[in-house]
């Protein structure tokens, strides 16, 4: 039977019972743990997850002598393919480790006869449920502490945990590949159970990196039995053990009613952040979903987002790509509308994380590079350490550029400028040595790459290796150099030698005018790399990085960069979307937006929705349903579409780059009624505007800051403002103190 479509409400998802695959779950988390509820044939099973459950044994190949720079350099100009594979690809394909960890499964075993009828997701109050003739059940994960909690109600229900499934069934037969992917690939020693009182689990040791424990404390209290459940890490068996059963009987002895109330008053908070309407329903309700996982798998101070973050598949095998942190768009794209949507805190969390990570990295680019600087791996564990894949992205020292961008945007949306001291400068630096220390000088005395690759296109194969400098990393070196500049002069340092090596380099890539691969600046579409025109659909929008997210480029240029823009598209809408996967149809919505094209930003998220959304609103990359989008017809689950998505919608909502604010800048014509309040922009400003009958009628912007305010002007009758503004060429300035708003209305 195929599932019903999924069905929102402005509070509920309602999913139609059964659930038969995890990835169609009701998905519940708190950015340090997750749960999905599914099943209801006879039983419910509530997958159990951790974001910092890992696995970080390091593959033996990368530990030796010649797994360096120096030598992949020499093989890729040597061709010799199969060596390659062998050292530096074949590691991060054919090891289980490192990877991301499951939890485990607790099971609900109904009465006979009796399944689940719906299951339901309040989204306001991140509280998930399941109802069944004479019972239901009740979850959430607390959001800012460390259990989950579940109760149930009616007779004959019984519960028990299972570990993941690390060891063979009995009778289980070899597939003839080593179990490739299964979790028996890891060889984890069976787990041991235990109980004590009202607690009671299991303990499940690693190899590497001790163990952790899952414990289940249970009570009984007004006719609902509850379940408090936590999951711990500890050094050894009885560290992990003892810290799961203190931490739910502990959770146990609050109840379920404090927790709740708490939890419930947390998320009330955390939706009054920033809110958005839409008049396009379907793409509404995704951006609501979209951003109730937003706040579901991040948090101040926890494990970054990671491919499925809080809810690792749950299908006995390693999950896709190991869930894994992917530098070169995935967790880029997850982080994109934290700072529009007001999670100033969450992204902050996973900066600090990546600023511990910066010594570690240091280090690498020590090991591998031989050279200064920080080195970010294309795939990457929760420590840090390189995972493997495609050499052109796990080696790709260009990424770390991308991963500091986010750095250097927290700055600019808050003005901290501690933090542009203590981390964005010292960051966006660090990325920017290596850069340096790596260029070479051609012969036509401009610096390159020695190898250099455009993420993603020709799957990895020989042919991915293009001449340097492919556009991708073309443009993330000319940001980091002009930024590490900006932030120089702003702390009153030396910049000469950024802007020296700015000058020493070419500007990006685009053919002539006939489509000819021979770069001339502003005519034709955007290159590849210099002579490589794109001749295939492409999933990842790497040529176009210095349109979105770097901002290099834009509409507002010269009429040759216009022209190249326009020529991009068109060449896009030739080669077709055949192998593109969910985030590239988001990703484009933002590129569209960002060019004033909001029919095509539009028409690219409602692509996304249609094609590429599992019924729980989950991103499952292919086109699973065979719409004819793309030619990806797999489903695996990963974030950054949906994150990627909320950015779209914000882009054509609320753009603030080179110093001007624009507010409705690529909202289609028909979208008569649209409002948001309180989204940020660059600048430290908050900014809230409503748009009426096609115009724009409201708009405020309260400063966090003291600052200077630039406002393309939003209005296109005569407005009136509440203090003294000055009127340059579609501009609107004003000086704001901290707390002060602007405000204006149409007259």
């Amino acid at each position: 039977m195929v599932p019903k479509p999924k069905s929102f409400t402005a509070r509920r998802l309602l999913l139609e019972a059964p659930i038969r695959t995890w990835d169609e779950a009701v998905p519940l988390g708190n950015g340090l743990l997750g749960l999905l509820l599914w099943g209801g044939e006879g039983f419910i099973q509530i997958s159990l997850d951790r974001a910092d459950l890992w696995d970080h044994r390091v593959p033996e190949p990368f530990t030796r002598e010649d797994w360096n720079w120096k030598n992949l350099k020499a093989l890729v100009h040597e061709k010799k393919w199969c060596e390659i594979a062998t050292r530096f690809i074949n590691p991060g394909q054919t090891y289980a480790y490192p990877t991301k960890l499951p939890a485990g499964r607790l099971f609900l075993d109904l009465p006979p006869g009796r399944s689940v009828t719906v299951f339901q997701l309040d989204r306001d109050a991140a509280l998930g449920s399941a109802k069944w003739r004479g019972g239901s059940l009740e979850a959430f994960c607390e959001l800012e502490g460390d259990v989950a909690c579940l109760r149930y109600r009616g007779s004959g229900v019984k519960w028990r945990l299972e570990p993941p499934p690390f060891t063979r069934k009995e009778n289980q037969q070899d597939n003839g590949m080593g179990f490739l992917m299964d979790l028996v690939m890891l060889k984890y020693p069976k787990a041991s159970t235990w109980q004590s009182g009202n607690v009671s689990g299991f303990v499940q040791e690693t190899i590497a990196d001790g163990a952790f424990a899952v414990a289940v404390a249970v009570q009984k209290v007004a006719g609902w039995t509850e379940l408090f459940v936590a999951v711990e890490l500890g050094k050894n068996r009885e560290a992990a053990r003892q810290k799961a059963a203190t931490a739910a009987f502990t959770a146990c002895n609050r109840g379920w009613a404090g927790l709740f109330n708490a939890h419930r008053a947390e998320w009330t908070r955390l939706w009054a952040r920033s809110q958005v309407n839409l008049p396009d329903a379907s793409l509404m309700d995704q951006y609501r979903q979209a951003t109730y996982f937003l706040g579901s798998v991040s948090r101040a101070g926890g494990p970054p987002i990671s491919l499925q973050a809080v809810w690792t598949a749950d299908d006995g095998r390693l999950p896709p790509w190991k869930g894994d942190y992917h530098h070169n768009l995935n967790t880029q794209l997850s982080y994109w509308p934290h700072l529009t949507a007001g999670h100033e805190d969450r992204i902050r969390g996973f900066l600090d994380f990546m600023m511990k990570l910066a010594p570690a990295h240091r280090r690498l680019a020590r090991r591998f590079f031989d050279c200064e600087g920080i080195f970010i791996p294309g795939a990457m564990a929760l420590d840090g350490q390189l995972i493997g894949g495609y050499a052109q992205v796990s080696y790709s020292p260009t990424n770390g550029a991308w991963v500091a961008q986010l750095f250097y945007q927290y700055w600019k949306y808050t003005l901290d400028r501690k933090f542009l001291k203590t981390h964005a400068y010292p960051y966006c630096r660090g990325t920017a040595e290596l850069l340096a220390g790596l260029l070479e000088k051609g012969k036509d005395g401009k610096l390159c790459l020695p190898l250099s690759a455009s993420p993603e296109i020709h799957e990895g194969a020989p042919a991915g290796w293009v001449k340097p400098n492919a556009n991708y990393d073309l443009a993330l070196m000319r940001w980091n150099f002009a930024a590490v500049a900006e932030m120089a002069r702003e702390l009153d340092e030396s910049d000469l030698k950024w802007t020296k090596i700015l000058w020493e380099l070419e500007p990006l890539a685009v053919a002539n005018e006939t489509g000819d691969e021979i770069p001339q600046p502003g005519i034709g579409p955007f290159l590849i790399a210099p002579e490589k025109l794109l001749h295939e659909s492409h999933r990842h929008h790497s040529h176009l990085m210095g349109i979105y997210p770097l901002g290099l480029v834009s509409v507002e240029d010269d009429m040759n960069t216009r022209k190249a823009i326009e020529q991009s598209f068109h060449q896009i809408d030739k080669l077709g979307t055949g192998l593109w996967v969910g985030y590239s149809f988001a990703w484009m919505a933002c590129l569209a937006a960002r060019c004033k094209q909001p029919e095509r930003a539009r028409k690219a998220l409602q692509n996304f929705v249609e094609a590429f959304v599992s019924r729980n609103g989950f991103h499952l990359n292919g086109d699973h349903k065979k719409l004819g989008l793309s030619w990806w017809n797999y489903r695996p689950f990963t974030l950054e579409g949906n994150f990627a998505f909320l950015a779209g919608v914000h882009e054509m909502l609320l753009q603030s780059w080179r110093g001007v604010v624009r507010i409705f800048p690529a909202v289609p014509g028909d979208w008569h009624e649209v409002s948001f309040e309180k989204l940020r922009a660059e600048g430290a400003l908050v900014v809230s505007a409503t748009r009426r009958l096609g115009k724009t009628a409201r708009v405020e912007i309260r400063a966090e800051r003291d600052c200077q305010v630039r406002l393309r002007d939003p209005f296109l009758t005569k407005a009136k403002w509440n203090r003294r503004v000055r009127r340059g060429e579609a501009l609107i300035e004003c000086t704001l103190k901290v707390g002060e708003t602007l405000k204006g209305t149409s007259i």
